[in-house]
């Protein structure tokens, strides 16, 4: 067997309205969120409960819900325009692998320019904005790995 060392901090919050219950675990983050979402969030509940958690805390919030399956570059760079132009400091994911996977593109390309046809290339800092992620659905796992996969 071969000998290896892994280290991979990731804090998890399980349960029935764990977001609201914990919404202070949103306050270190920053002071204004982008929320990558697709458009179901909206249906199921879960947009509302992290703008609930983020108000309580009185951060300001500006959702991006355009995120399609396997988003492209395309979608990551609207994203970035909008955390920009709102000036967000941190990105809150919801959703399946799509919303996740974007969150952790924009947080990681908005501080680190790329040319689109670099972005494949690896070599990465380890610096992005700070993230916090809402899956709403199993089997990605895209909520507690540091990769990113874009189409």
């Amino acid at each position: 067997m071969m000998n290896f060392g892994y280290y991979m901090p990731t804090r998890l919050v399980l349960g029935r309205n764990c977001v609201t219950e914990h919404a202070e675990l949103l306050a270190p983050l920053g002071k204004h969120a982008l929320i990558v979402t697709g458009k179901s969030s909206a249906f199921n509940g879960a947009l509302n409960d992290v703008l609930s958690a983020l108000n309580a805390n009185g951060q300001a919030a500006t959702v991006f819900d355009r995120v399609t399956p396997n988003p492209g570059i395309p979608c990551i760079r609207e994203g970035i325009a909008l955390l920009k132009s709102a000036g967000a400091d941190f990105i809150v994911a919801i959703g399946g692998g799509s919303p996740m996977d974007a969150g952790k593109a924009i947080a990681l390309l908005s501080v680190q320019e790329r040319a689109d046809s670099e972005i494949f290339a690896g070599n990465y800092a380890p610096e992005a904005l700070p993230m916090a992620h809402i899956p709403t659905t199993a089997g990605t796992g895209s909520e507690v790995t540091p990769y990113s996969i874009l189409t």
